[in-house]
């Protein structure tokens, strides 16, 4: 009767249930109005106006602003996802956090207690045998997977039988006999080695850690003060010196300080796997002695001055010879040669060394200076004596021109002053007392001719006037005088124009 006429039928106890499904009841109403309200009309109002009106303002280029509808539909899509996950939230109502905590207490509880460990070691007890076919079948497995031999592109792989050379291996893959029948050694042909002389490379962690120690020294030693750079300063954040091996002995008796590096490609990986052992201590060795062997033959001087250009090119051509006498047959490698990155005094005298080598550039910036001005000196005394001479032989030149043509004028005029022309001569004829007037009268204007140009010379910057009349009464004098003074009217004529000179009439 009573599950005929209930629409709920409560099974045992039906109170105890009642206020649970009163709070999930309300939380269910709850979540719902959330995702109505947040992530119906919030979430999409927003991505309305983010993908709509602010998306194509802010677009980079106009395929990105072409997006927006795109970018609308994943906006929408993440609301969707979100009232899922807003809505899975029921699942776990008020059970989620006291399991979890009662589960984690139960788990740490068995753990302490060694009940699990316990059991672990019980139920393997009883299976071993299916344990040790396991571990065989994973055993075989990983034994037979180390005869696959990948040999990437950059590679060359070089197979030994029993330790004697088979074959060499070209990228790809591979399926070869396992250890210990065969044994596959890669090696990088392309890849550029380096051997470090005098130094070594060291980590990010180690650089970091010398450059606070070296800061802590520096700060112990001068208090306050900043730090300064020294002839070691662009290498120590990156290398490692090893005084051993960097430090050399000059011909003078001189220490000096030399860093290099050795560059070579593997060229024969059966010859450079077969020859040596390692290869990188024989080549150190080589170009160490070859380095000291050159250092000592030459002085300090030299080799941080004239030398130094010279010095790598010598190094280079002794280690390849010392190389050739050690393995006459190579070692397997190519040779990139051999680099020196630092030639220099030890660091403990070059602040020493700088003020020395400061003086001596002083000395000689000076010496050159002195050249360079006396060279100048003798140039332009040079120029100026050339100079010189060249006036003067010009004034020479023109003082004998300028006396030959006054020989010449004073010459004409001598002439002109005592010689007839051929007009005059016809003339004149035979009659010497004739004559003797014509001449007479000719030296007159020749004379006058001469000294109305000296006075013309004399008074060069002076205003003259001269009256061309052969009577004119009174005595006759130069007069300088203002041209404003004299009558603009021509002074009339001795005689008319066109009448014969001989009968005009006294003026």
């Amino acid at each position: 009767l009573a599950a005929t006429a209930g629409d709920i039928v409560l099974m045992g106890e039906p109170l105890r249930v009642l206020p649970l499904l009163v709070r999930l009841s309300r939380e269910t109403v709850k979540v719902i109005r959330q995702n109505i309200i947040w992530f119906g009309f919030v979430v999409n109002l927003v991505g309305v106006v983010l993908t709509g009106v602010l998306w194509p303002l802010f677009a980079t280029s106009p395929e990105w602003a072409d997006k927006s509808p795109l970018v609308g539909v994943l906006f929408h899509q993440v609301g969707s996802v979100a009232v899922l996950l807003n809505s899975m939230r029921l699942l776990g109502f008020e059970r989620r956090t006291a399991n979890l905590w009662s589960n984690t207490v139960r788990s740490l509880d068995r753990w302490l207690s060694l009940e699990a460990l316990d059991d672990l070691v019980h139920a393997l007890a009883h299976r071993w045998k299916l344990l040790l076919t396991v571990l065989a079948a994973v055993g075989v497995l990983a034994y037979v997977a180390s005869s696959f031999v990948v040999v990437q592109p950059n590679e060359v792989a070089v197979c030994r039988r029993f330790g004697a050379y088979q074959s060499e291996l070209t990228p790809g893959l591979h399926v070869r006999w396992p250890w210990p029948v065969e044994s596959v050694v890669r090696l990088r042909p392309s890849e550029v080695k380096s051997v470090e002389l005098g130094f070594r490379s060291v980590s990010a962690v180690r650089q970091q850690e010398l450059a606070q120690a070296r800061e802590m020294q520096q700060r112990i030693r001068r208090p306050g003060s900043a730090s300064t750079l020294g002839w070691a300063s662009g290498h120590s954040d990156a290398i490692n010196r090893l005084t051993d091996e960097s430090l050399m002995l000059t011909g003078d008796g001189e220490l000096i300080e030399l860093l290099a590096t050795i560059r070579y490609t593997i060229a024969e990986p059966r010859k450079y796997l077969e020859t040596v052992a390692d290869v990188e201590p024989l080549l150190r060795s080589t170009a160490e002695s070859a380095l000291r062997e050159l250092t000592g033959s030459r002085g300090f001087q030299h080799l941080l001055a004239e030398g130094r250009s010279t010095f790598e090119q010598d190094a280079n051509r002794l280690f390849r010879e010392r190389l050739d006498l050690i393995a006459p047959a190579g070692l397997g490698i190519r040779l990139g040669g051999l680099t020196i990155h630092d030639l220099h005094p030890p660091t403990d005298v070059v602040a020493s060394y700088h003020a020395v080598a400061e003086a001596i550039q002083k000395r000689d910036r000076a010496k050159l200076d002195a050249e360079a001005d006396a060279r100048r000196i003798v140039s332009r005394a040079e120029d100026d004596a050339r100079k010189l001479l060249g006036q003067s032989a010009a004034e020479a030149q023109m003082k004998i021109a300028m006396a030959e043509a006054q020989h010449d004028v004073f010459l004409e005029w001598h002439k002109a002053r005592n010689t007839l022309t051929p007009e005059e001569e016809k003339l004149v004829g035979s009659d010497a007392a004739n004559r003797e007037k014509t001449l007479k009268a000719r030296r007159s204007l020749t004379d006058l001719r001469l000294s109305l140009e000296a006075l013309a010379n004399v008074l060069r910057t002076r205003n003259k006037i001269l009256v061309d009349a052969d009577k004119i009464p009174g005595s006759r004098k130069l007069f300088l005088i203002d041209p404003d003074f004299i009558p603009k009217t021509p002074l009339p004529l001795a005689f008319p124009r066109g009448a014969n000179p001989d009968q005009r009439d006294p003026p």
